[in-house]
């Protein structure tokens, strides 16, 4: 049988705080709902705010830079050249822990009312603005309202226009724009208002697409139209969109052709998936669990790896669906397993009341999500009430479980603010949207709906945890570890010095012994694996180690069960038993399957010729030459005698047909 295996190193020095401060906060937060701390850091306004700019109606964020749109904003980049409602978007860049708005950006060729900034997204180096309500030229027409979007790049801190985008076919009212993302080499862009074809050409009225883009190098080029198998008149497919690797998410929230008639304007959700050879494919329809009439499930989607997250701001019940409270809304997460996505759990305000609009903007990044509620009215604590003040909830996961991690206000909230209209989430940044907040960063200068938003920080130390093990490894997590791993993240609450929750990530390096095998010629047993270094065990002895033998094989003395304990890569393992029965045997001609046990005996011995043979002799003798015994067996395979003389050495000559062999036996 297999023993143990082990590493010849210690616990590493910092496992056994992590495990004592994992123990004593397991203990001390079983039930504490608000778990982590996410703090304000910044108050971020345009440096030309105006009276009715709407800065904060979008919001994204990524890595050391976010982007805000102000869709309503006149004034181009160096703040001249008025046009009523053109629009503008700012970005914001981190350094250490303060973020500054760094540039103001617009399009290249901006007209009045063309919204730009109504949608904003940004991954890495590249931003996407969207400018829903654009006049596009197609021949000899101006399309009012069939919108565009705009790619921007950062090089060397400066963002510069890269390509503007429209609809393959522009149509006045499409609002191609109206939401917009961006992920690595794609960008999707939804078009809300557009009216599809379906089967002999009739258009359906505003049942809305989406246009997804791929980046070769700095070049973006237009890759595939997209909508929705059930989607149909009045749909509004495009309304949220959401991109992620090899996924898209598409939010249809005024859907309720995938329902019976009485769940109008239940809302949907479609998943997209690239496959190899480009082809964007529905993978998924998705429904909220205990959808109804007038939830609009899809006003608000994301998508981040395996999760993503639907919003229904008009939603009306709890997780567990009691509690009606109307348009209190909800969020739903769902999980990919293969090629299939189910709602892994719905999630609501831990303060929900009437009207909140919980699930108007989600945002979801790694473990964590964000859900705004630009309706709700009180503070974190759930005091001091203003009228549509607004609020966000953070939720994290741990172990498939999203729970509710905080909620967050702005410092300076006031009725009306409608902060969380927008929310995004990267790390361990927020920022959140409060386009119809009227003062500036020190609480000043009273602009109506100038509009501002509002960077958090998630309030934790991250710490790496190197182990190095044998085998497997056991966790702070409870969990074992039998490969490498690098990406386990375990978060001990308030486990900082600071007070701030403390997050470690496991670096797992794994060893094992890369071969335990052995293989056996004659009595001879040799280890295979020819580099680690070797001690010869007595199996029969409780794995007793036997002097002197620790090359890579060994004959044993007498028959009995042995193994090699072998040490590699600072780990040691052990190999099976391996049973030698055949020592003192000579002139064998019957092969290795010839066995004689137990050999030293105390009498009682067997000998297995390893084949039936029709007529076997049998001659005893003792190390003199005087006969013993002798037998004639016929028909027989395993053969069970006893010498009855005195303890000493004696031969055992075998005759069976034409094989023969002589055995030196012992007597104890």
């Amino acid at each position: 049988m297999k023993k143990q295996i082990h590493l010849v190193k210690k616990m590493s020095s910092l496992m056994k705080p992590l495990l004592a401060l994992a123990i004593l906060f397991l203990y001390s937060n079983t039930n504490i709902l608000e778990a982590q701390s996410w703090n304000e850091v910044m108050k971020a306004v345009a440096s030309d705010r105006g009276a009715n700019d709407l800065f904060g109606y979008s919001v994204s964020i990524s890595g050391d830079y976010a982007i805000v749109g102000a869709k309503q904003e006149d004034h181009n980049a160096t703040g001249g050249q008025f046009l009523d409602n053109a629009g503008a978007a700012y970005i914001l860049k981190k350094n250490s822990d303060t973020w500054t708005v760094v540039q103001k950006i617009v399009a290249a060729d901006r007209a009045a009312n063309d919204e730009f900034g109504a949608s904003v997204a940004i991954s890495g180096d590249y931003a996407i603005v969207g400018a829903p309500r654009k006049t596009i030229k197609v021949g000899f027409d101006m399309e009012a309202y069939a919108g565009a979007a705009y790619i921007f790049r950062n090089t060397s801190g400066t963002w510069k226009m890269l390509r503007k985008v429209v609809a393959v076919e522009p149509k006045f009212g499409d609002e191609f724009g109206y939401s917009v993302a961006i992920s690595e080499d794609f960008a999707i862009v939804g078009a809300p208002n557009d009216d599809v074809p379906v089967s002999g050409g009739v258009p359906q009225s505003n049942q809305g697409s989406a246009q997804i883009y791929k980046r070769d190098s700095t070049t973006w080029s237009f890759e595939q139209t997209i909508t929705g198998s059930y989607a149909g008149n009045g749909n509004r497919f495009g309304w949220s969109v959401g991109i992620s690797g090899n996924f898209a998410i598409v939010g249809v929230p005024l859907d309720g052709t995938t329902a019976p008639v009485n769940y109008g304007k239940s809302g949907s959700a479609y998943i997209f998936f690239r496959g190899s050879i480009g082809t964007w494919k529905q993978s998924a329809l998705l429904n909220a669990s205990d959808k109804a009439a007038g939830d609009e499930f899809g006003n608000s989607v994301a998508i981040s790896g395996d999760y993503a997250i639907v919003g229904a701001m008009l939603e009306d019940h709890n997780a567990t669906g009691g509690s009606t409270l109307s348009s209190a809304g909800s969020a739903y997460i769902f999980k990919r397993n293969g090629n299939n996505w189910t709602q892994a759990k719905k999630i609501v305000a831990s303060d929900r009341e009437a009207s909140d609009k919980f699930g108007v903007s989600v945002s979801i990044s790694g473990d964590y999500a964000i859900v705004g509620a630009y309706n709700e009215d009180q503070d974190k604590a759930g005091g001091n009430t203003l009228s549509d003040a607004g609020s966000a909830y953070i939720f994290r996961n741990t172990a498939g479980n999203w729970t509710q991690a905080n909620k967050i206000v702005s410092s300076d909230r006031g009725g009306s603010d409608l902060f969380g209209y927008s929310v995004a989430i990267s790390e361990d940044y927020a920022i959140a949207g409060a386009y119809s907040e009227d003062e500036n960063q020190t609480g000043g200068n009273n602009l109506a709906s100038a509009g501002s938003s509002y960077i958090f920080k998630n309030c934790v130390v991250r710490s790496t945890d190197t182990q190095t093990s044998c085998g497997t490894f056991t966790w702070i997590d409870g969990k074992t570890y039998t490969t490498n791993n690098n990406t386990a993240t375990y978060n001990i609450v308030g486990g900082a010095a600071s007070g701030c929750d403390s997050m470690v990530t496991l670096n797992l390096t794994i060893k094992n012994v890369s071969d335990i095998s052995t293989s056996t010629t004659g009595s001879t047993i040799k280890a295979n694996n020819v580099s680690a270094t070797y001690r010869w065990l007595d199996c029969n002895k409780n794995y007793s180690v036997i002097a002197g033998q620790t090359g890579a094989s060994y004959t044993p003395t007498a028959n009995g069960n042995y193994a090699v304990e072998l040490t590699e890569n600072e780990c040691v393992d052990t190999s099976d038993c391996v049973k030698i029965a055949n020592v003192g045997i000579f002139d064998n001609s019957y092969g290795n399957l010839l066995k004689v046990y137990p050999n030293p005996t105390k009498g009682n011995f067997t000998i297995d010729l390893g084949d039936v043979y029709k007529n076997t002799v049998i001659f005893i003798t003792d190390i003199s030459g005087k006969m013993i015994d002798s037998k004639n067996i016929s028909k027989s395979q395993v053969l069970n005698l006893s010498i009855e003389e005195p303890a000493g050495i004696y031969l055992i000559l075998i005759q069976s047909d034409d094989k023969k062999a002589i055995i030196r036996l012992i007597k104890e």
